[in-house]
């Protein structure tokens, strides 16, 4: 089910005239003042204890990391990450990003084994688990499979249309091996609904949608996958970029 109250919180900054547009928003606070989904103005007091951080981002989608301890206001974290050539989210795709972090620092039992992998120098959320409702890929793209308890042994998997139970493809997953990328004899996957399962853990349903393209904003690309419900993808980004937010 997904959080709402973080929504209904920003729009009523946005839509209250007494109050001022935040700057930015603590998305992640461990040991620390204030509290996550809290906004912030530069002249907000924030205090970090010994041990603690505090996650914060801004309306440009530019995310900061603070470890403490720090006691001061605001505008100090704020000034370290504003770009004067950044532009600024429009405030659908902000909330949604905000809604996105609070559901994301609950979904450790939920979620199970998401993936934010670094390629380069830019994070992927590519791997379908057993958790994985709703999948989003790019046209042509090939996607991988992930479980986070490997193998004992060879296992079969197979993959098979909902629709056609009688024609299903299979392969095998290697003993040790926690990721599996689409085969190459296998056929470019396409749009649909699907049944996986690897050797006896049971089948799990998916639903596959090929999108045209990718915002190339990492935030708005976590957003953009919140929205079309590929939840487990958009988790496993916004987590990636929490972690690696700029340190200060």
């Amino acid at each position: 089910m997904r959080a709402v109250g973080i929504v209904v919180t920003v729009l009523v900054f946005w839509a209250s005239a007494a109050f001022a547009d935040p700057e930015g928003f603590v998305i992640e606070a461990v040991m620390a003042l204030p509290e996550a989904d809290s906004p912030l103005q530069r002249d907000t007091a924030v205090e970090i204890f010994d041990g603690g951080y505090i996650v914060i981002i801004v309306r440009s989608g530019q995310l900061l990391r603070r470890d403490g301890p720090f006691e001061g206001p605001a505008s100090i974290l704020l000034e370290s990450i504003f770009s004067p050539d950044s532009e600024e989210l429009d405030n659908p795709v902000l909330s949604s990003l905000l809604e996105l972090a609070e559901v994301s620092r609950g979904s450790d039992e939920q979620l199970g084994g998401l993936r934010g992998i670094l390629k380069g120098n830019e994070v992927h959320a590519t791997a379908i688990t057993a958790v994985t409702e709703t999948y989003c890929l790019t046209e042509n793209a090939k996607p991988e499979f992930y479980v986070s308890r490997a193998p004992a042994r060879d296992e079969p998997v197979t993959f098979r249309s909902r629709l056609s139970p009688l024609g299903f493809l299979q392969t095998t997953w290697s003993v040790g091996v926690n990721l599996l990328t689409w085969p190459d004899a296998w056929p470019d996957v396409e749009e649909g609904r699907y049944i996986w399962s690897l050797g006896d853990r049971g089948p799990t349903t998916l639903r596959i949608r090929v999108i045209d393209d990718l915002p190339d904003s990492l935030a708005e690309r976590a957003a953009y996958y919140y929205d079309l419900r590929c939840e487990t993808q958009a988790v496993a980004l916004i987590r990636s970029l929490m972690a690696s937010a700029d340190r200060q």
